[in-house]
């Protein structure tokens, strides 16, 4: 007789709402393994506590803190003591101190997804001790389990290095192969894709700031290589529009397939991506939860599937001779199957460890926060950048018109 072997989650947050642990449960019943998932949430004031083998369980975080914690450790103690599982899997830091002691009581496998560079979330830099107990627990703990997941190469690099951990498991943005209806796929969750689409775009027009709805001023606009793309308004200039306020026209687009922006409009104007809760048969529910559920298999990029990251920057003035020039910068990557790393992990994760390697360079010593135009206005700092990419494959090719 087969039995199915069976795996444990546990995770301090909402296991329907985070894409990572649903991936992962979809993932291993795929296979054949039973799951089951402990999860929980301090948020919602409505939430499914239980389908099938995932439950989540109700936390307050509103008088203190001090019996939230408590509680969720009393919570997970006592399921955990009920668990009789082949693996063990603790989806965040919070969790790995009782997972690790259960299972290795148990004498089962552990698995650590460190989805996070723990210690040094700028969320705890002014959380000094809780800084410091969250980077002791790790460090005590990390080396105790079987396994350590890694979100992506640079991450698994940092954390072998930090922890004198070995051969950490390394998970892997338009798809290199398009798929109906929505030809896309997503490394993060859908609800921040979704913000992407309901959040109104901002950008500078003759010096003024014009605020617009996301989705609009639709253009067609060709990539050698790729084909034609469509591109419309979304809210990513940020920061750039008050530091660099003597540029007089800059704005910011998404591309995507063609005909993804019509089926998302179709999706928006019709309420799918309301937040306000509306009552189903006596439930009440949030349509932006709904949908997201719907298009987290959707959307689900594969770990090995093939995609790519394009983008174009174009720039118009006159240079320090009076002549009116355009300068044209493209970016082209794609997955490298050689190390399993996505364009997105490549193009964004490449150019933060620049950042830190030009820090340790000594070529930007400025005290303070710097968003990163102030850090790449120095001419030595953004051929620095630019060549680091470069030695990596990452190449932006430079037009002059």
């Amino acid at each position: 007789m087969n039995f199915k072997k069976s795996v444990c989650i546990a995770f301090l947050g909402n296991a329907f709402n985070d894409t990572r642990v649903t991936n992962l449960v979809d993932s291993l019943t795929k296979e054949g393994f039973e799951v089951r998932v402990i999860s929980f949430d301090w948020t919602s004031e409505n939430f499914t506590g239980k389908d099938g083998n995932i439950a989540v369980f109700k936390l307050d975080k509103t008088n203190s803190h001090i019996k939230y914690y408590l509680n969720f450790i009393k919570i997970l103690f006592t399921q955990l003591r009920k668990t009789n599982c082949d693996y063990y899997v603790a989806s965040d830091v919070y969790t790995l101190p009782l997972v690790t002691f259960f299972a290795k009581f148990k004498k089962k496998k552990i698995y650590y997804d460190c989805r996070e560079l723990y210690p040094f979330l700028a969320g705890l830099r002014n959380r000094k001790y809780l800084q410091i107990a969250i980077r002791f627990i790790e460090r005590v703990f990390i080396s105790k389990v079987d396994k350590v997941i890694a979100t992506a190469p640079m991450d698994a690099q940092f954390i072998q290095h930090y922890y004198k951990i070995t051969d950490p498991i390394v998970l892997r943005n338009l798809p290199k192969i398009k798929k109906w209806p929505f030809n896309y796929k997503a490394p993060f969750s859908p609800v921040d894709v979704i913000e992407e689409y309901t959040r109104p775009a901002r950008y500078v027009e003759n010096g003024n700031i014009v605020v617009k709805d996301a989705l609009s001023d639709v253009e067609f606009v060709d990539f050698k290589g790729v084909g034609t793309l469509e591109s419309f308004n979304s809210d990513g200039l940020r920061s750039i529009i008050y530091t660099m306020p003597h540029i007089p026209n800059m704005k910011e687009k998404t591309l995507r397939y063609p005909g993804h922006i019509e089926y998302i409009n179709v999706l928006k104007k019709s309420g799918f991506f309301n937040e306000e809760h509306i009552v189903l048969n006596g439930i009440s529910i949030s349509p932006l939860e709904f949908s997201s559920k719907i298009l987290f298999n959707e959307w689900k990029l594969g770990d090995t599937e093939e995609e790519i990251t394009v983008m174009r920057i174009t720039l118009k003035g006159t240079n320090k001779i009076g002549e009116t020039k355009t300068i044209v910068y493209n970016l082209h990557d794609e997955f490298c199957p050689k190390t399993n790393s996505s364009s997105m992990a490549r193009t964004t994760g490449y150019t933060a460890t620049a950042a830190a390697n030009l820090f340790l360079d000594g070529l930007f010593s400025e005290k303070g926060v710097f968003p990163p135009e102030m850090v790449g206005k120095h001419e030595k700092c953004f051929n620095y950048f630019l060549n680091y990419l470069k030695e990596r494959n990452v190449i932006y090719t430079k037009v002059e018109l």
